[in-house]
C-alpha cells in the first residue's frame, strides 16, 4: 500500500508544518566604481547595516547563504562578524541565478527549523576588481603573450569559444536577435523597446541616491548615439559594473515581527535549471525564453496570479532580459512585451512598475541581489519611487524568483 495520499503531487512543494518566513532587514554599502575596500570589508559592512536595519544583534545570525562566486567564505564571515554559533550554511552557484536561489535556500532553512536568522549577501569589487562582463576572464593564459579559449570557461564550450564567443554581451545579443526573429519584431521596434527599458530605468534612478548613474540623464538621442557592443545591443543596454555589497536578513516570522522594521513575508521562492544550463540557452530550441517552466510555477505555489503583482524587479544584466521575462512570467502574452513596454506599463503609473530603483542598468550590477532589495522597500512603503498601495512584489532572475508580500 502506498504511504502517500491519493492524488498527492510529489513534484509540488508541500508546505504543511512549515513556519512562515519573512525578510526582517536589508543593507547595502555605498555603490561606486572603486570602493577602496576589500570584498570582505564590503560583506561585513552590508551585513552589519542589514542587521541594524532589522534592529537585531549580529549574534542573532545562525545561518549564512553565499554565492559560489563570492570570494568570502562562511568561516571567514563567522570570524569577522564574531558569530557565536552558526547552525546552517550553504552556497548557490550559477552567477545571477544565485540571487533568487540564495533567498530560496535561506527560506527553506528557516521554514524547516534549521535556523532562525539567515543572512544572504553578495559583495564584489565588480569594477575595480574582477569584471564579469569582460571576455578575457574566460581565457586561459599560456604565458604573458598568449591566451587561448579552450572551451572550458567560455560560453558554448569548445564549439564556440575558440571562435570568439567569449562574453555575456555576445550571448545576449544572440538572444535579442532570436527573440525578434521568433515574434517577427522589426529591428526598429526592437530598438525602440530596448531604448525604452533603458530610459525608463534611468529616470527611476534619478531619485535613487545609491544609483551609480543616477545623476546622468539618458535621452533617446543619447541611447541611439551610444556605441554598438553586441548587435543589436548598445552600450546603454548593459548593466553598469560596480563595487559594492548588499545583504538580506531572512528570519522566522515571530522574530521578524519583533524586529524594528516592517516585516516582508516571503510567500514563495524557487530556483530551477534546464538542459544546457551551463551554456545558458545557447543550444536550446527556444533561446527566446529566459525562464524555464519550473521557475514559472511560483505563482501557482503561492496561489496568486501575475495580475495580482503590484511591482516587479526583473534581472536586467541587459535590457533585452526585461521583455523576455515579462512574457515568460505571464505579465503579457508571448511576443507582446514590446507593446507592453512602449505603452508605458513598466512606468510608475503603469500596470507593472518595473525596476523602480533603476535596476542593474542604472543602479549597478551586483549579480541581481540589489534588485531584490527594491521589492522589499516597495512593500515596506519606503522606495524612492514608491508604488502606491504596493502589497505584492516579484523579484525574478528568470531561473528563480521570490514572491514578497505585506504582513
Amino acid at each position: 500500500m502506498s504511504r502517500y495520499p491519493d492524488g498527492l503531487d510529489l513534484r509540488r512543494p508541500q508546505s504543511r508544518g512549515m513556519q512562515r518566513v519573512a525578510i526582517a532587514g536589508i543593507g547595502t554599502t555605498k555603490f561606486s566604481r572603486s570602493s577602496g575596500l576589500s570584498e570582505l570589508q564590503l560583506a561585513v559592512q552590508a551585513i552589519t547595516n542589514a542587521m541594524q536595519d532589522a534592529g537585531l544583534d549580529l549574534g542573532s545570525i545562525d545561518g549564512i547563504v553565499r554565492f559560489t562566486a563570492d570570494s568570502n567564505k562562511e568561516s571567514t564571515l563567522v570570524n569577522a562578524l564574531g558569530l557565536p554559533d552558526l547552525r546552517f550554511f550553504a552556497e548557490v552557484g550559477y552567477g545571477g541565478m544565485a540571487a533568487a536561489g540564495s533567498i530560496a535556500v535561506a527560506r527553506a532553512a528557516v521554514a524547516s527549523g534549521q535556523a532562525r536568522c539567515v543572512v544572504c549577501f553578495r559583495a564584489m569589487n565588480g569594477r575595480s576588481g574582477l569584471r564579469f562582463g569582460r571576455g578575457e576572464r574566460t581565457l586561459r593564459a599560456e604565458d604573458d603573450q598568449i591566451a587561448y579559449a579552450d572551451g572550458e570557461r567560455t560560453f558554448g564550450s569548445a564549439l564556440t569559444g575558440p571562435y570568439g564567443l567569449l562574453s555575456p554581451s555576445q550571448l545576449m545579443g544572440m538572444w535579442a536577435h532570436r527573440y525578434a526573429h521568433t515574434f517577427a519584431i522589426s529591428h526598429e521596434k526592437l530598438t525602440r523597446t530596448l531604448a525604452e527599458v533603458a530610459i525608463v530605468q534611468r529616470e527611476y534612478s534619478h531619485r535613487n541616491e545609491n544609483a551609480v548613474l543616477g545623476q546622468k540623464p539618458l535621452s533617446l538621442d543619447d541611447y541611439m548615439s551610444s556605441r554598438m557592443i553586441a548587435s543589436p545591443l548598445r552600450l546603454n543596454d548593459f548593466c553598469i559594473e560596480i563595487d559594492g555589497g548588499v545583504a538580506i536578513i531572512v528570519t522566522a516570522m515571530d522574530l521578524a515581527r519583533d524586529a524594528s522594521r516592517k516585516p516582508v513575508e516571503i510567500l514563495a521562492a524557487n530556483q530551477a535549471l534546464k538542459p544546457q544550463g551551463d551554456t545558458p540557452a545557447l543550444y536550446s530550441d527556444s533561446i527566446e525564453r529566459h525562464a524555464p517552466s519550473a521557475a514559472r510555477d511560483i505563482f501557482a505555489v503561492a496561489g496568486i496570479e501575475p495580475a495580482d503583482i503590484n511591482v516587479a524587479a526583473l534581472y536586467d544584466a541587459t535590457s533585452v532580459m526585461v521583455p523576455m521575462l515579462l512574457e515568460d512570467l505571464g505579465f503579457c502574452s508571448r511576443g507582446e512585451a514590446a507593446d507592453f513596454i512602449l505603452s508605458g506599463e513598466t512606468k510608475i503609473d503603469g500596470m507593472l512598475p518595473t525596476n523602480t530603483h533603476g535596476g542593474m542598468l542604472s543602479e549597478g550590477y551586483l549579480h541581481g541581489m540589489n534588485n531584490a532589495l527594491e521589492v522589499v522597500r516597495q512593500i515596506r512603503g519606503e522606495a524612492a519611487n514608491q508604488v502606491a498601495g504596493a502589497r505584492l512584489g516579484l523579484f525574478s532572475v528568470g531561473y528563480g524568483s521570490v514572491l514578497l508580500g505585506a504582513v
